[in-house]
């Protein structure tokens, strides 16, 4: 089988390569703006893409690609030329590629929710190229699945940019100093280790599902709980306090009806919080 996986150089994109070359059963190739062994070029800001390889076949494409500007005209402006009209140029090759399937990464910002204070510019252009993507798959006759994934983390950091809360509490947790929360809401998390969401995307992939699912761990997390768990693993101790001088931490929507993938791949996700920021300390703090 012939997999194209978009975004290279994607937390997601590398593991996901690594991992699927190395089961030694799928060609593997890669799209995205940088790298030596590309095979096709692909910039979403330049609406420019390149085919390297003439001699690509591809039976499934998975997209990991996506844009994180903010919400001022020029951050809006970015995310909808990457994050929208960049899916409908993954419709177009997929046709010129005679692609049968392709696997979207989404994310929970994407829920336009009274609970999901993150639904901004990110949110609505990733939904927007959801949309998008769907329709052209519908009429080409290609199967189009979507992961809404939770916050995804790692245990070498490469998630930190994205997700520079939680990595502030394992920081803090480490040296057992006091964690500081902003306002007064304990608000709730749910984080899905990079390595789940890989194993579940290769089973996508030799599977004939189709549809739109949330993918997120099964236990979400108070931020007070994720520091706890966090000093627990440091065996350090230290204050969660909550300056209700500062304004509160966003909420997020985290939907209920997130084990119905899980059913469909027959797997469920093996790093729990606790085992999670174990590796985050084996790799990032036992050196």
């Amino acid at each position: 089988m012939n997999i194209l996986v978009i975004g290279n150089n994607s937390m997601i994109g590398k593991r996901l390569i690594n991992q699927l070359r190395n089961q030694g059963i799928y060609n593997v190739f890669t799209a995205g703006r940088n790298g030596n062994d590309l095979d096709i070029y692909i910039d979403f800001e330049k609406m420019d893409t390149k085919i390297l390889n003439k001699d690509i076949k591809v039976d499934v494409i998975v997209h990991c690609a996506a844009s994180f500007y903010g919400d001022d005209t020029e951050g809006c402006t970015k995310n909808v030329i990457i994050n929208s009209l960049g899916a409908i140029q993954i419709a177009n090759l997929s046709t010129k590629l005679n692609c049968k399937k392709i696997i979207y990464l989404s994310s929970i910002f994407t829920y336009k929710h009274i609970e999901n204070e993150y639904y901004g510019s990110y949110g609505i252009s990733k939904k927007h190229g959801s949309d998008y993507l769907e329709l052209i798959c519908k009429n080409e006759g290609i199967d189009f699945v979507e992961l809404i994934c939770a916050q995804i983390y790692d245990e070498f950091g490469e998630a930190k940019k994205h997700q520079p809360l939680f990595y502030y509490i394992i920081d803090k947790a480490s040296r057992g100093e006091d964690i500081i929360i902003y306002g007064d809401l304990d608000v709730t998390r749910n984080f899905l280790h990079v390595r789940d969401l890989v194993d579940i995307i290769i089973r996508l992939i030799d599977s004939e599902i189709v549809g739109s699912f949330p993918c997120c761990d099964l236990q979400n997390y108070s931020l007070s709980q994720i520091a706890s768990i966090a000093y627990e693993v440091f065996e350090k101790k230290g204050e969660i306090c909550f300056d209700s001088m500062k304004e509160n931490i966003k909420k997020v929507y985290i939907p209920t009806d997130r084990i119905k993938i899980f059913n469909l791949v027959n797997y469920i996700p093996q790093i729990d919080l606790y085992h999670g920021i174990r590796l985050i300390k084996k790799n990032l703090y036992n050196k």
